[in-house]
């Protein structure tokens, strides 16, 4: 009986040392566990930043690259826009000054006849 209670002790020493054991490792599993946990929410945070840093940057060139294709496009709109005005402004220039060469023409015109007129009426007159 003494041998038997020796067995019996040395065997529920044995489990209770296994036992210790494995919650022992247990718990390394479990710590090791909360810490890769973290470790990816860590990670997964600063993935999901870097992919906002990006989606906002990608709509942010698109909206600059349509504001430059609209300034492109009024640039080019306004320089046609000037170069009618100019074309325009040349045109009426052009006018006035045929319409103003034209009434010299006819001011010279009128004016030699008065000459002629005046010279032809002096010796009536003297």
């Amino acid at each position: 009986t003494k041998k038997e209670i020796s067995i019996i002790t040395e065997d529920s020493t044995a489990a209770y040392d296994q036992r210790d054991e494995a919650q022992f490792k247990m718990l390394a599993l479990k710590e090791k566990s909360d810490k890769e946990m973290i470790q990816y929410n860590v990670e997964l945070k600063e993935i999901r930043r870097i992919l906002e840093h990006d989606r906002k940057l990608k709509e942010f060139m698109t909206i600059k690259a349509q504001e430059r294709e609209m300034d492109e496009e009024s640039l080019a709109r306004k320089r046609k826009k000037d170069a009618a005005e100019k074309a325009e402004k040349a045109e009426g220039l052009k006018k006035k000054i045929i319409k103003g060469i034209s009434k010299r023409e006819t001011g010279a015109k009128k004016g030699k006849k008065e000459k002629a007129l005046e010279c032809r009426l002096k010796p009536r007159l003297s």
